[in-house]
């Protein structure tokens, strides 16, 4: 079990909506902000966002198809230090705190990409973290049932 400390979801959360929202200049300074990269890392931002917002591929589109393939490439290029992102790779720094939540996002990446998992990523994600619009059957059936228990007091 992982217990967020004070204000550590909501940096981590600050770089992410910077990456769906595809802001290059924000997701760099919000990963300065959250500790992932020092001040003065001397790299291209458009460099570093390309490394960065890889494993959020699937929650940048309407929909995404989870692969065998895009999985192993995905991770492929996340530890490839020799790679095209190496550069990156040596000047971040994953704060500890945040070690246990990689390992999840690689875990379920995995698990979604053996069952070639299709869906609309984005608007789950949305519907999870902003109470955005149901997406799914289950999601519908939620809301109405939300929304039948409010009428109901």
């Amino acid at each position: 079990m992982k217990r967020w400390g004070p204000g550590e979801l909501e940096s981590l959360a600050g770089v992410l909506d910077r990456i769906l929202d595809g802001d290059v200049a924000g997701t760099i300074a919000a990963a300065i902000d959250a500790g992932f990269l020092p001040v003065d890392h001397g790299l291209d931002p458009q460099h570093i966002f390309e490394y960065i917002s890889g494993p959020y591929e699937p929650f940048q589109t309407e929909r995404f198809t989870y692969t065998r393939d895009w999985t192993s490439k995905a991770l492929q290029k996340i530890i490839d230090m020799q790679g095209e992102y190496g550069d990156v790779i040596r000047v971040l720094n994953m704060p500890p705190s945040y070690v246990i939540l990689d390992r999840v996002v690689w875990g379920m990446s995995a698990l979604l990409g053996r069952l070639q998992a299709d869906n609309n990523w984005r608007g789950l994600l949305a519907e999870y973290r902003k109470g955005g619009p149901a997406v799914t059957d289950l999601g519908r059936i939620e809301e109405a049932w939300r929304s039948s228990h409010l009428l109901a007091r």
